[in-house]
């Protein structure tokens, strides 16, 4: 017998800030989407894996493996067997104990078991040379060095998460324990590359715009026989609608400076080198919402590196980015010593 569940919209937000870290781009289902999935589970008897879940996916506007995830958490009010997990995710928690007696993390497709500490020294051991059974005690501590929050394991962001002072370097004396919010905010960025992400986030959307359309402008860049600048347009706007992210932007709506605003990198365009690659470089040309609850409209984007967008992705707000920048500093300081 399975059990139904409605949740809140203040729960559903809550469990989402802190358990949908997978799935960053997601917006809240509207009253007509959840009300339209009802439906179509009357309709069926069922809300099957996949074929209902593209149907109400291409009708509201998400994808299915989403509105299938959104299901198995409980969150359209339908008959899940996943009740535990549900709960969990209502309630904000990261981790469940399932009717086994497993812990299980509520994000997880693929619910994975294993201890908190096993999968912190797979992290380690992936990450460095020289890690032994007795590295982990040495290295963990009950606060983030950083912004001093409490480590736990019941919250994305407050999780331990082992970070490269120096990116790239193996060694052991080379890493670092943080949260992973501080550590997803350090990137491998520098401690001044940090400070200037955090003045461009101080900025009103407007003085961004004018900062971007002060720099020399991208001209002459050709795709696969086009001009470029279009066809990062046309990208832009497929992945947004296959992310389910409204999208209104025209050509002339935004400056296409050649480097970064915000970091002063030089755009790296795709083909411009004549180098095949997989996945943007920190100095890939990348769109930046500059009001993540708005979608890709005239005055809320602007162009600016993958690295800085990544950073003001991750950083909840320009003080937690000077934050970082300043440890950053002091731990390279002492390391020099």
């Amino acid at each position: 017998m399975t059990e139904t569940i409605t949740l809140t919209a203040a729960q559903i937000d809550a469990g989402r800030v802190a358990a949908m870290v997978r799935t960053p781009t997601w917006q809240p289902t509207p009253a007509e989407g959840i009300e339209l999935a009802r439906q179509l589970f009357e309709e069926g008897g069922r809300f099957g894996p996949w074929n209902e879940a593209v149907r109400v996916g291409r009708l509201i506007g998400k994808h299915g493996d989403q509105v299938w995830e959104r299901y198995r958490m409980g969150e359209l009010g339908l008959p899940t067997k996943c009740v535990t997990r549900a709960k969990a995710f209502a309630a904000g928690r990261m981790s469940y104990i399932d009717a086994k007696g497993v812990e299980r993390y509520v994000n997880d497709n693929a619910c994975t078991t294993l201890p908190y500490e096993r999968a912190l020294m797979d992290n380690l051991r992936t990450k460095f040379d020289g890690v032994t059974k007795s590295t982990l005690a040495l290295l963990m501590a009950a606060e983030c060095p950083c912004c001093g929050i409490q480590l736990t394991r019941g919250d994305h962001w407050a999780a331990a998460s082992f970070d490269h002072l120096v990116p790239g370097e193996r060694a052991l004396s080379n890493a670092r324990l943080l949260c992973r919010g501080c550590n997803t905010t350090k990137l491998d960025a520098t401690p001044e590359q940090l400070r200037r992400v955090a003045d461009w986030m101080a900025l009103s959307p407007l003085q961004m715009q004018e900062r971007a359309a002060l720099l020399p402008q991208i001209e002459g860049f050709r795709l696969n026989g086009w001009d470029g600048r279009k066809q990062l347009l046309a990208m832009k706007k497929y992945a947004a609608k296959k992310a389910g992210v409204s999208f209104d932007l025209r050509f002339e709506d935004i400056a296409w400076p050649r480097l970064c605003p915000v970091l002063g990198l030089d755009f790296l365009l795709p083909g411009s080198d004549g180098v095949e690659r997989k996945g943007p470089k920190r100095n890939s040309l990348s769109f930046d919402r500059i009001d993540p609850n708005e979608g890709y409209v005239a005055g809320n984007v602007v162009l600016v590196s993958h690295l800085a967008n990544s950073i003001m992705g991750n950083a909840t707000s320009p003080d937690r980015v000077r934050l970082v920048a300043d440890w950053f500093e002091r731990e390279l300081q002492a390391a020099r010593r």
